[in-house]
């Protein structure tokens, strides 16, 4: 008999995941415009510039806070700030130069930030890589993660191009 009931309870369950699966029709799955899209860690997104569009969406989603690590001058199609002020969320900026900014300190006010986010938060650059790249310092220092760890968590949320710079930058340092 109990072989017949794990029986029942796995074809149930199977129907539960078909249904979720199948019968979720009424939300559709949202494509943004900004290049890279990650999720790291539940309630943060990464990536490169966002659109407008993009913007306006993740806000009817829920999300709260955008964290900008753009320097000033390097984007100026729309104001970015104004429209997130305007939705209602918040806006930071965080500028990180690629050449001298992928820093410990940078690594850790970023993850300051998301920690006193309000809801969701969407945190871009221009490609995504300086966001993985600050993702990797901060797993390696804060969290201890080793090395090979660290890049690959710095992957999750985008690093990219700037992984060979993290590389030389964390195997100086002790973990």
């Amino acid at each position: 008999m109990t072989g017949k009931v794990a029986i029942l309870a796995g074809i149930m369950a199977l129907a539960v995941i078909f249904f979720f699966v199948t019968g979720n029709e009424e939300a559709p799955m949202v494509v943004y415009d900004l290049n890279n899209p990650q999720t790291p860690v539940l309630g943060v997104m990464t990536g490169g510039q966002p659109s407008e569009n993009d913007l306006v969406q993740l806000h009817q989603q829920g999300y709260g806070t955008v964290i900008n690590l753009r320097v000033p001058g390097e984007f100026d199609e729309y104001d970015e700030a104004k429209l997130v002020e305007e939705l209602g969320m918040t806006y930071i900026s965080l500028p990180i130069d690629v050449q001298g900014g992928l820093t410990t300190a940078n690594a850790a006010m970023l993850d300051q930030l998301l920690s006193e986010a309000d809801g969701p938060s969407l945190v871009h650059c221009g490609s995504g890589d300086r966001v993985g790249a600050l993702y990797a310092i901060n797993a390696f220092h804060e969290n201890g993660l080793p090395l090979e760890d660290a890049i690959a968590v710095g992957k999750t949320a985008g690093l990219n191009r700037l992984e060979g710079a993290v590389r030389t930058a964390l195997s100086g340092s002790d973990n």
